[in-house]
């Protein structure tokens, strides 16, 4: 009897070390799967407010596609009022003699 109850109690010191190395190997998982999942927010997060650069031709640097297209816009809208300003001259007019 004696015998076998040193048996059963090195099988629960054993069972209860086994126990242990498992615990200790699922918070090593679980702190691993942890910080994946963080790193993934922090891409998801990054995706979700893009920054769209755009190299203008012969330039070497980027730029903001938004600040580009602002800079197009305004000066289209220079160029459009420069236009109302000025004259329409018709090639057939300056051809024409005067009557």
């Amino acid at each position: 009897m004696k015998r076998h109850l040193i048996t059963l109690t090195n099988s629960v010191i054993t069972l209860t070390m086994q126990h242990q190395q498992d615990t200790n190997q699922l918070k090593t998982r679980e702190e691993i799967l942890l910080q994946t999942i963080h790193e993934l927010q922090v891409r998801v997060t990054a995706l979700e407010t893009p920054t769209l650069m755009y190299r203008p031709p012969e330039s070497e640097k980027h730029v903001k596609v938004a600040e580009y297209l602002d800079s197009v816009e305004e000066r289209l809208r220079k160029l459009e009022k420069n236009a109302q300003r000025t004259p329409t001259v018709y090639l057939d007019d300056i051809n024409t003699p005067s009557l």
